[in-house]
């Protein structure tokens, strides 16, 4: 039941509540195993699972953000194909001078969501 690395946490807690579970059979009702500062079966499935349920939260707003930066990238790679195309056909004119500096392709997140976001 040993952690060998971050894939392992999710099977080692699966295999320690199923050996705890284990333990309460054989030691009989009454006679369940507490740990130190009373903490019992149920209060370790109580914790893991607000564990998880937070773990899951920032995936989820990680691949929202994700999502809504590869969106913002779209946009300002439409805006930076526009900004060509009325430079290659309007370049002597006042279109030209009308143009928002746009951010470069390599440029991060911060730059993109200023010109973009």
């Amino acid at each position: 039941m040993a952690i060998s690395g971050p894939t392992s946490y999710v099977w080692t807690t699966e295999e320690f509540i199923s050996h705890w579970t284990l333990v309460d059979a054989q030691l009989g009702v009454g006679n369940e195993l507490v740990l130190k500062d009373n903490i019992t079966l149920a209060d370790l499935q109580a914790k893991l699972a607000a564990k998880r349920q937070t773990v899951q939260s920032a995936i989820t707003s990680r691949e929202q953000l994700h999502d809504g930066l590869n969106s913002t990238i779209g946009g300002a790679q439409w805006l930076r194909r526009l900004a060509w195309s009325v430079r290659a056909d309007y370049g002597d004119s006042d279109w030209l001078r009308s143009l928002p500096e746009l951010p470069a392709e390599m440029a991060g997140a911060r730059s993109i969501y200023a010109c973009c976001g």
